[in-house]
């Protein structure tokens, strides 16, 4: 169920940040809110792990820092699933999601003669890297 609802969410998100390069705020609301209630249900204190919310907290000083280069969405993106996974979860999930933007970016730029300045929508890589922690 758990995984089936990420999904989803990544999914909405995923079309949402390649048609229109913004996040959903209601799902990172919603998403935040099933995090929090689920470690309610779970352990009964309603405690989440802090080391969940570091990748997001990390994108968004990175988003301070290069003025919007990297998107506050993302970061706000990441901090509701810190709520949702464990720190396991996302790590493989960003780890392999970074290494699928990596090798897009670099194949955009060597085949296809794009700018580095070039944006991405991070979303999708996020998808992929949740599939690819799913298998691995």
């Amino acid at each position: 169920m758990k995984t089936m609802g990420i999904l989803i969410v990544l999914a909405v998100n995923t079309w949402s940040d390649i048609r229109r390069k913004q996040i959903s705020m209601l799902s990172v609301v919603v998403l935040s809110v099933a995090g929090i209630a689920g470690s309610f249900l779970k352990s009964g204190s309603g405690q989440v792990s802090p080391w969940g919310f570091v990748p997001g907290i990390v994108t968004a000083v990175l988003s301070l820092a290069t003025h919007g280069a990297v998107g506050m969405g993302d970061a706000l993106f990441l901090l509701a699933l810190g709520t949702v996974l464990t720190v396991e979860e996302l790590t493989k999930m960003l780890c392999v999601a970074l290494i699928f933007c990596a090798l897009t970016a670099l194949v955009l730029m060597v085949m296809f003669r794009k700018r580095r300045d070039m944006t991405l929508p991070f979303v999708p890589f996020l998808m992929a890297g949740y599939i690819g922690g799913l298998i691995i």
